[in-house]
């Protein structure tokens, strides 16, 4: 932190919880401040104070650095993975942490193709779609033709070809 003697131990503590990811309103309770509404109140009131903010931007910061996991410590994981492949014997698995170590060299770019639709054109063209594959009733007598049933008395019936060797006994 740039000057610690800045805060008030309340401060502090607001400062160490918050920046170690507990929410504004808990890390102010938790500090010692109202409960309830008030706890938020002065969680927002302390984010709102340059001190403070300035603390837990600096204890975050050194988390970062300390958290730090670089490009060669991850080269050298799939390095020991692909021995490991290679030991085993099994290509798969090799092939895949080349990949993964070749895009952690930046050897691959992945490509996005963007395209506008025209929404609008779009649906006209399914609707006229799917107007000409059903067609549509225009007048009240195709509309009852078309709710009739399919077999109407008096109507031929389809018979299916005989197939030989399949007939019924007569």
């Amino acid at each position: 932190m740039d000057d610690p003697d800045k805060l008030t131990d309340k401060q502090r503590r607001f400062v160490q919880l918050y920046a170690g990811g507990m929410d504004k309103a808990q890390a102010a309770k938790t500090a010692g401040y109202q409960q309830g509404f008030g706890a938020k109140k002065a969680g927002s009131r302390l984010l709102k104070n340059p001190d403070v903010v300035k603390a837990v931007e600096s204890i975050r910061s050194e988390a970062r650095q300390e958290a730090v996991y670089t490009l060669l410590e991850a080269v050298k994981e799939i390095d020991k993975a692909i021995a490991f492949g290679y030991a085993k014997g099994n290509p798969m698995s090799i092939a895949k942490l080349l990949e993964a170590k070749g895009r952690l060299f930046g050897l691959y770019v992945d490509r996005v193709q963007i395209e506008s639709i025209d929404l609008k054109g779009a649906m006209e063209a399914a609707k006229l779609r799917v107007i000409n594959l059903v067609p549509q009733p225009h007048s009240q007598a195709q509309l009852e033709q078309a709710t009739d049933p399919p077999v109407r008395a008096g109507a031929a019936q389809w018979e299916l070809p005989a197939i030989p060797g399949n007939r019924p006994e007569e």
